[in-house]
């Protein structure tokens, strides 16, 4: 099935992105999903690129099918050698979990969360109000047994949110 990226989708989940370019001061924004607070480093009220000496998150955003499915996709630029076992998670719903299987160093581009398999985790793009969407990769080489974790942050506000809905209707 082919995906494609809506525009105001593409915009705002890239837009966090291309913030961390910029030599900003980070900020700290408290974020509370269901009933847990979370601190998430943001720059301009957008989350702030997960990167370290491991990964590097380059796009983190939703993909729109023209059949209505939806599902999550990862870009990052992995710096660490070997086959990895990654198991994605999110605070949004404790019972979804998905794996895939990458190699590095190189480029990640992998899809996950489908929202016929994960419904719980597409409530946020109905819902009004702004919403942050974390997203939890647990990596594991699978020849070192070495492991590391990336907490990526999303977040769309209510006008990106109501393109969206808008550009979901248009599709045949």
């Amino acid at each position: 099935m082919k995906y494609t990226w809506l525009k105001g989708v593409l915009l705002a989940g890239f837009a966090a992105l291309a913030l961390a370019a910029c030599d900003q001061a980070a900020e700290t924004e408290e974020v509370t999903l269901n009933g847990k607070k979370y601190k998430v480093t943001t720059e301009k009220g957008m989350p702030v690129p997960f990167k370290s000496r491991h990964i590097e998150v380059t796009g983190l955003g939703p993909a729109f099918s023209s059949g209505g499915k939806m599902e999550w996709y990862l870009h990052a630029k992995l710096h660490e050698k070997g086959t990895f076992t990654v198991t994605v998670t999110s605070p949004l719903d404790a019972s979804a979990s998905a794996t895939f299987q990458c190699t590095g160093p190189g480029e990640v581009t992998q899809p996950f969360f489908r929202n016929d398999q994960y419904p719980r985790l597409w409530n946020w793009y109905l819902e009004p109000e702004t919403s942050w969407v974390p997203i939890v990769f647990s990596f594991k080489n699978k020849d070192s047994g070495s492991e590391f974790q990336v907490v990526q942050w999303t977040r769309f506000g209510p006008s990106v949110k109501v393109q969206i809905r808008r550009a979901l209707k248009q599709l045949p």
